[in-house]
């Protein structure tokens, strides 16, 4: 398959790896547990991301961090391993420690700016697609795919 866009597979899957990583981290800064909920925080970050199909992509993703345990320290130690994995797989531990101290606003603007860089990609997301449906059942996860 030929690759037109502008950047490689790789980084494409970076910049999706990225954008689910400054979504995760919005959600937690805007979710106060009072006033705006989880849920609430959730559906105001995907209005930001705004596009249908990287919401797909973003939710396939979702998958890989689901933990079906009970006992809540399994399921922190699960989700660390998880996110652990995940970030020194794609982005790295330098570029994900440079958004942890990130504020609500530049968030946000980092989050559009990925999210851009993805849109300029789009030719790349049925391969984006298979991508992540193959890290879902590697990892034993069901994967998303539409047939």
């Amino acid at each position: 398959m030929t690759n037109n866009s502008s950047k490689p597979l790789s980084e494409t899957f970076n910049d999706l790896a990225k954008l689910y990583l400054i979504r995760d981290l919005l959600i937690s800064k805007l979710a106060d547990g009072i006033e705006i909920t989880l849920t609430e925080s959730e559906r105001r970050v995907d209005e930001l991301i705004d596009n249908p199909y990287l919401l797909k992509l973003v939710r396939m993703l979702d998958k890989f961090f689901w933990i079906k345990e009970k006992d809540s320290v399994r399921i922190i130690r699960s989700y660390r391993h998880r996110l652990n994995l995940f970030v020194h797989r794609t982005i790295g531990l330098e570029e994900y420690g440079a958004l942890l101290p990130l504020n609500k606003e530049e968030l946000e603007n980092e989050l559009k700016y990925v999210r851009d860089e993805l849109l300029r990609n789009k030719d790349m997301f049925l391969v984006l697609e298979g991508q992540v449906d193959i890290l879902l059942k590697w990892f034993g996860r069901k994967g998303g795919r539409s047939e």
